[in-house]
């Protein structure tokens, strides 16, 4: 029993050292707490095939619409009523574009960068007071 907690332990700190997009971590000055470790880069977004881009975004964007249970309805619901009528399709090609003209950010979040690219385009984001 010993073994085997000694076991998971030491891959636990294995992992525990880097996180798991390969040790990249947004600037702490500039961005919010939960862009600071993530698990997939804007780099490794635009690399992914079509089909996998869909499901990301589908998955981020039913994430971004259901975190109003969490306490930030004002900014869920300007996003709500934003993207009415608006297909998954539009959104990853509103993403896609964003991201492919702005290499200077590939390594920072695909949530991030996904965010300031429908805050720039179709669904500016309210302060949060």
């Amino acid at each position: 029993m010993k073994k085997v907690g000694l076991i998971l332990g030491l891959v636990a700190a294995g992992f525990a050292q880097k996180p798991p997009n390969g040790g990249v971590v947004a600037d702490p000055a500039k961005d919010p707490p939960h862009y600071l470790v993530f698990f997939v880069s804007a780099e490794a977004y635009k690399n992914m095939p079509y089909g996998e881009r869909l499901a990301y975004i589908s998955g981020w964007l039913d994430g971004r619409m259901n975190a109003g249970m969490f306490g930030n309805k004002r900014t869920i619901t300007a996003l709500r009523d934003c993207m009415e009528g608006k297909t998954i399709t539009q959104v990853v090609a509103i993403v896609d574009k964003y991201m492919a003209n702005h290499p200077e950010d590939w390594h920072l979040a695909a949530t991030r960068e996904s965010d300031i690219a429908l805050d720039e385009s179709i669904c500016p984001i309210p302060d949060v007071p």
